[in-house]
């Protein structure tokens, strides 16, 4: 077995040892030479055996801060618990290396001053329940109080309510304990408050997770007119626990309270708590309630921001581009009363992307980054910006990917991210890190809905299965989404109930089977007319009008084969005007392939060449399966199919292989 210190979890539990088990111990050697020390030092026995089997090591930096934190996140993916998340060869090992040292390495910068912490709600202990609403609300303010400070790198709230939801925390430190450890912080800051008339106090706590002690805070009492200056106590008395010194310049930053009318400020906590529920009712109620607070205050930023986010939200669902137009202007007005604040520049960076302001999202996409780095919603709406900008510029490609690649990091369970990862690989023809991504997507879905959740990972496996020519194993997969979106309540169900029947009706119709393909692509123009207001919509048009025409195309039907596939090409020149309407399953580049496709049925080689060749310029980049589709045989001979083939190769490579452990776990 080795030494006890150094020996893998799947060993200590009588489970196969492979290459992986002796990367680990490397991994053990490599956490040692960093820190000075092996990662559960002092323990013996049963302990340190439940320690290693528990893959909760302390952080690399806590220990040693002037480690890279690429560096660090390479060590602790290597002394991973599950052999899955591990270095899966010691070659990749050793080429992740290189590029660590080299700095090639996808980078997320989190801020490194001073120790991770998380604010939770605090508990009120009255029996009062109109005051509830300060719990979420200072919180809220306490959070983006430290923020302002830099004194210590804090947990965003969307992280610490979703990790709070899967755990439900109640005042037991060892259920506080494992919080903070799926948080990954060392600190927690919460408590408790009590309201009595005019009076108020506020009894915070400081829980080291490490120990699961509390660190010693005085209570604080006063008026409860006084809440705004009682805040900025706790705030200093929080900091003296860690012993962190405020400076002036600090008491500076957070002295002025985001709003001086208590009205306002209570209007705002119950406006949060609704939006912080993700649903369609409670979005309404919070949007009333942040209206009314800044009616009452014109000048509260947090409002503002938190107005913003609620209108993009119900874009989603709604697409009513006016919900953009109050997206975009209330979190410009958040920016324009504080510049520091990360949110408004995330819920920006995807209200312009929907507009169609692609770069404007981009540059304040960055700025969102800079912020606000330990987000999901950062990257994930930068990586969204550029991956609809791979529709006119290719080399965004790499861009997407690497900011894709840093949501995962920032939150594993985030799905979207990995719906788009799985999206890029496959138009890249990058058939196994598509599966990959996508099964973690799937993994995601299936746990049900929270923060993070996202459908439609079963459309793009099965054009994965498609793609490898194993169509029986596309057809089952088809057939499973139906089945899981039927009884889903998402946003986008509609939309990936359409695309599930026009990718079904594809490989139906490569099968020889026009009849049954036909009736998909009727199913799937069906939902589009009924659901007029689903995003993505022209796309899902297209793809109905092309599947539609290819299948009457091979009936013998030619003249009205020929005029659907015209509108569909019509529409697609509509389409590449409005790279913000893209989705996933629905690249313009695929739309593209698909209508050289049924060119090639309908015996128009030069249309088809045309439209592979837009296909390409679009950003589709699947050398494997132009060279092996059996639609596209009669193409191949021809000197316009080879050059195309050239230039495909000739493009520079989208590096997809990401630098920490795929486990959505």
């Amino acid at each position: 077995m080795g030494t006890l210190q150094y020996c893998a979890p799947e060993v200590l539990q009588g489970r196969d040892a492979d290459q992986r088990s002796d990367i680990y111990s490397l991994g053990m050697v490599v956490y040692q030479m960093a820190c000075g020390k092996l990662p559960f030092e002092g323990l013996r026995g049963n302990a340190l055996a439940s320690a290693i089997l528990s893959g909760n090591p302390q952080p690399v930096k806590a220990i040693n801060p002037l480690i890279g934190a690429d560096f660090e996140r390479l060590i602790m993916r290597i002394i991973a618990a599950n052999p899955e998340q591990r270095p899966q060869s010691v070659s990749e090992l050793s080429k992740t290396l290189r590029d660590v040292v080299g700095g090639t390495a996808t980078q997320l910068v989190l801020p490194q001053a001073g120790p991770m912490l998380a604010v939770l709600d605090f508990l009120n202990v009255t029996d009062d329940r109109g005051a509830d609403w300060l719990g979420s609300g200072m919180a809220e303010t306490l959070t983006a109080d430290l923020k302002r400070l830099q004194l210590a790198s804090v947990v965003s709230r969307e992280r610490v309510l979703e990790a709070t939801r899967r755990h439900a925390v109640t005042e037991g430190n060892s259920q506080l304990v494992e919080l903070g450890k799926d948080l990954g912080v060392r600190w927690l800051v919460l408590g408790s408050y009590q309201r009595a008339g005019e009076r108020l106090r506020i009894l915070p706590r400081v829980l080291e997770v490490s120990t699961g002690e509390d660190v010693a805070t005085p209570k604080i009492d006063g008026g409860w007119e006084d809440v705004f200056a009682l805040q900025d106590r706790v705030v200093a008395d929080v900091m003296a626990a860690l012993k962190l010194k405020i400076d002036n310049s600090g008491m500076q930053r957070i002295a002025p309270p985001e709003t001086l009318h208590l009205e306002a400020y209570e209007q705002y906590a119950q406006g949060r708590r609704r939006l912080n529920e993700f649903g369609k009712e409670s979005l309404e109620l919070g949007r009333r309630h942040l209206e009314n607070a800044v009616a009452l205050d014109p000048n509260y930023a947090l409002a503002f921001a938190a107005l913003g986010a609620t209108h993009a939200m119900r874009y989603i669902h709604r697409t009513d581009p006016a919900d953009l137009d109050h997206a975009a202007r209330y979190c410009e007005r958040a920016i324009q009363l504080d510049p520091e604040l990360g949110e408004p520049y995330t819920w920006l960076t995807y209200a312009y992307m929907r507009q169609g302001k692609i770069e404007q999202a981009i540059r304040i996409g960055h700025k969102g980054v800079d912020r606000q780095p330990d987000l999901v919603l950062t990257h994930y709406f930068l990586g969204a910006a550029y991956m609809a900008a791979t529709e006119y510029d290719q080399t965004a490609y790499h861009s997407a990917v690497r900011y894709l690649l840093d949501a995962t990091l920032a939150d594993p369970k985030w799905a979207a991210a990995w719906l788009c990862l799985g999206q890029i690989a496959l138009l890249c023809g990058e058939y196994d890190h598509a599966e990959r991504f996508l099964r973690n997507c799937l993994e995601i879905e299936r746990r049900g809905p929270g923060l993070g959740y996202f459908i439609g990972s079963e459309v793009l496996l099965a054009a994965v299965a498609m793609r490898r020519g194993d169509n029986d194993t596309a057809l089952r997969i088809y057939s499973d989404s139906y089945s899981s979106l039927q009884s889903c309540d998402h946003v986008y169900r509609e939309a990936f109930q359409a695309l599930t029947a026009c990718g079904l009706g594809d490989v139906l119709l490569r099968e020889g089977r026009s009849d049954s393909a036909l009736g998909e692509f009727r199913r799937a123009s069906r939902l589009v007319k009924e659901y007029p207001r689903m995003l993505g919509r022209q796309r899902i048009l297209a793809c109905t009008l092309i599947g539609m025409g290819a299948a009457i195309a091979s009936q013998g039907q030619i003249s009205h084969a020929r005029g659907l596939v015209g509108d569909a090409e019509q529409l697609l020149t509509e389409i590449a005007t409005s790279p913000q309407t893209w989705l996933w399953g629905g690249s313009l580049g695929q739309l593209y392939y698909d209508l050289a496709v049924a060119y090639a049925r309908l015996a128009e080689p030069d249309l088809a060449l045309h439209s592979l060749e837009k296909s390409v310029a679009t950003g589709w980049r699947d050398a494997r399966r132009l060279a092996s589709d059996p639609e596209l045989q009669q193409l191949r001979a021809q000197a316009r199919f080879q050059a195309l083939q050239e230039n495909l190769g000739s493009l520079p490579h989208v590096e997809l292989q990401p630098t920490v452990a795929l486990s959505a776990h």
